[in-house]
């Protein structure tokens, strides 16, 4: 018996030293493997828009958190716009008929997305679900990215100041940010006197999915306004049973002016 235990010890020492018994090494990937693998679509997940204008003095800021998911996708917007302090929030749901469901004190209303907000179903799937930068990046942006790898966690990180990436990075934000068709073409008429500053981009990538997304673009509007648009992409794959809830069917008809 102990010849037969030495026996066991001195096999599973000897195992440890040879190749064949060693663990398998990790891969690893390259940047343009990190890239193509974040690019991956997701049935749901989260999307966190803001849009900073400030003074010397003042500010204002919007925060759009978009889940989406379900079939068909919809998307649950929260809005918070923060005024000097003043916080005045909403709460709506956008189905895959551009209808719009309002989440009032005491009921629910509908109208026509478009009509509400200024910008339709399609395009908010773009700016969510399907962003550019994240599922067909550029090769300027690919070449600016610089990585870094801790074990299986990869993170890239590039600041830009191609004024065509960082324009074609801001266009979905001020497209679909929720924050009012008028409001909406106030800040589309301020960009087309905005400087493009630089962006800042950052993917991090772990346990062989993406983790997180995010951009941020700086813009200075004359000597006064600076502005910073961000859109934040997380929580993949945690919503995808979203579903209108119950009280959004008896919903009223939203008033609207044409």
């Amino acid at each position: 018996m102990h010849w037969k235990k030495w026996s066991l010890a001195i096999l599973a020492g000897g195992c440890l030293l040879l190749s064949g018994c060693q663990q398998p090494k990790e891969k690893v990937y390259s940047k343009s493997q990190i890239v193509k693998k974040a690019a991956k679509s997701h049935k749901s997940g989260e999307v966190i828009q803001s849009l900073k204008l400030s003074t010397d003095t003042s500010s204002q800021q919007v925060i759009a958190t978009s889940y989406y998911g379900g079939t068909p996708q919809i998307f649950h917007v929260s809005t918070r716009l923060v005024n000097n302090n003043q916080t005045k929030s909403t709460n709506a749901w956008i189905s895959s008929t551009n209808t719009i469901y309002l989440q009032g004190n005491q009921k629910w209303y509908k109208a026509n997305a478009t009509t509400v907000t200024g910008h339709n179903y399609a395009e908010l799937q773009g700016a969510l679900t399907a962003n550019s930068l994240l599922t067909a990046p550029s090769k300027k942006l690919i070449k600016s990215y610089h990585l870094k790898r801790d074990g299986n966690k990869y993170t890239l990180k590039a600041t830009i100041k191609d004024p065509e990436l960082l324009k074609a990075a801001a266009s979905p934000i001020v497209t679909t940010i929720s924050i009012g068709q008028k409001q909406a073409q106030s800040i589309k008429q301020m960009m087309k006197r905005a400087k493009y500053q630089n962006m800042k981009v950052k993917l991090v990538y772990q346990n062989n999915k993406l983790v997180t997304f995010n951009y941020f673009v700086y813009l200075k509007i004359g000597k006064t306004y600076s502005l910073r648009l961000g859109q934040s992409h997380g929580n993949f794959n945690t919503h995808n049973f979203l579903k209108l809830p119950t009280e959004a069917s008896s919903a009223d008809s939203l008033q609207t002016k044409k």
